[in-house]
């Protein structure tokens, strides 16, 4: 509920705030944004396509990596989706008809056709649905609440992807990231 909220209402706010008119017209921002979505929510996504509709030029990812942004001009965008979830024909697909919204489907193929999920959805049914009051892994402690559940799952997910073996992930970016 509390991450519905933060990502229908923040993004708005902040605009209506003036914060990005500041922050555009002082910065030296490019005004290019690629925004990803992973497993993303209907109601949530139908509020950003609106808001993008109104305050953006979101392009396909061609027009994106080779038209230069223009300093003054409303920002670039271009929209990725990092799954392939059924939910995202079904509901997300006929929103960016409906706003005529350009955007790149990422489909990991290794589950197409099987009943597996990807691992780190497992790991959030298993926190969503557990009994416990406590996650442990490797020494660190995660509260569970009825409220915080969503925030745990995602902080233990990154915390798993942090101890990983570096062969696992060879490509390292600045600051020790991945």
């Amino acid at each position: 509920m509390l991450r519905h909220l933060i990502k229908t209402y923040t993004i708005p706010l902040l605009h209506a705030s003036g914060v990005f008119w500041v922050a555009n017209r002082f910065g030296n921002s490019d005004r290019r944004l690629a925004l990803n979505y992973h497993n993303v929510e209907p109601e949530s996504f139908r509020a950003h396509a609106a808001f993008l509709k109104r305050h953006a030029d979101v392009v396909d990812m061609d027009t994106f990596l080779s038209r230069p942004p223009v300093r003054g001009r409303r920002v670039l965008v271009t929209l990725t989706f990092d799954d392939g979830y059924a939910s995202f024909v079904k509901e997300v697909v006929p929103l960016l008809e409906q706003w005529e919204l350009p955007a790149i489907w990422f489909v990991p193929t290794a589950l197409v056709g099987t009943n597996e999920f990807f691992w780190y959805d497992r790991l959030r049914a298993a926190i969503l649905s557990s009994p416990n009051d406590q996650v442990l892994f490797q020494g660190r402690r995660w509260r569970l609440r009825s409220w915080n559940r969503d925030y745990v799952a995602a902080s233990v997910s990154r915390a798993i992807k942090e101890s990983l073996p570096a062969a696992l992930y060879p490509l390292r970016l600045p600051g020790g990231g991945r």
